[in-house]
């Protein structure tokens, strides 16, 4: 085991998941809510990345915030690969982290 340190007082840096995902989804958010009520394909990959994201666009996390959404993901014949599709419907009133109004 390594010897403790002197505390070095900062803040942390943001969480990783943050922040940083909201920039490269802005784009694609953006043409969603523009075209309100229409499915439209906003992934092709790695089957485990795309259900960590119909997870964050089902519970309006990270840069889903805010916003009421539909979203599903559908396999490749490889089961290794998925398509997720998804749909914006409407503004939430009182957004929070869970992505329920209350």
């Amino acid at each position: 085991m390594n010897a403790p340190m002197e505390p070095v007082f900062m803040d942390p840096p943001p969480a990783a998941n943050g922040p940083r995902d909201a920039s490269i989804w802005a784009p694609t958010i953006a043409a969603l809510i523009e075209k309100t009520g229409q499915w439209a394909k906003v992934f092709v990959g790695d089957y485990k990345d795309a259900n960590r994201l119909v997870g964050q666009v089902r519970n309006s996390r990270y840069a889903w915030a805010g916003h009421e959404w539909e979203v599903t993901a559908r396999n490749t014949l490889s089961h290794t690969d998925a398509t997720v599709y998804a749909r914006h419907i409407k503004p939430l009133d009182a957004p929070n982290d869970e992505g329920d109004n209350a």
